[in-house]
């Protein structure tokens, strides 16, 4: 359960740190480019269904999208440009977790559409966000959901990566291996 706040600043003290638990929670994937964490979250998707939860599937790369305008490219140049954008947006709000900080501004205005009123309730939804690239991410949602908060560690073997990545296009391994190893030897705050 998370504890969500509702609105600051009334003049009421009870209305002003208004508290109360949620059936909500947060499902943070991590894992390096080329592992196929989309199909992850389809398989989240269909086992909490059974659970009569719904979800709203986040993904970063979307969020990337929305703050630089989105690109006609595709593949593995897109790939690495989501790279070098969302390391350049971190470092441009001097903070390793801002797109974390973008992902909870959207689940905040999926709250305020389900609840227009601002009378918040409890509501069984999961939030997936797709995907976590650094520690600082990985501590603001924790700090922000708590116990709330669960992080999924995936990783495929480096075929499989190369594998998803080319979809086969053997004249695109070499490419894949290289943005495989760039991705893995990111370093500093701002880099995944």
């Amino acid at each position: 359960m998370a504890l969500v706040m509702a609105k600051a600043g009334s003049s009421s003290k009870k209305n002003s740190m208004e508290k109360f638990y949620t059936d909500e929670i947060v499902i943070g994937l991590c894992g390096p480019i080329g592992v196929d964490l989309p199909l992850i979250a389809v398989k989240i998707i269909e086992n909490l269904r059974s659970y009569n939860y719904d979800s709203e599937h986040i993904k970063m790369s979307k969020l990337i999208g929305e703050c630089n305008g989105d690109k006609d490219d595709t593949g593995l140049e897109r790939k690495r440009r989501l790279i070098q954008e969302g390391n350049a947006l971190r470092e441009k709000n001097e903070r390793g977790s801002f797109l974390a900080e973008k992902a909870i501004e959207k689940i905040f205005e999926s709250r305020a559409t389900a609840f227009p009123d601002g009378k918040f309730a409890s509501r069984r939804v999961c939030f997936i966000i797709d995907s976590i690239k650094n520690t600082s991410e990985a501590k603001k949602f924790r700090e922000i959901y708590g116990d709330s908060f669960y992080l999924i560690s995936v990783f495929s073997a480096n075929t499989k990566k190369i594998e998803n990545l080319t979809r086969g296009a053997d004249n695109l391994k070499a490419q894949a291996k290289q943005i495989i190893e760039d991705d893995f030897n990111q370093k500093g705050e701002f880099g995944q």
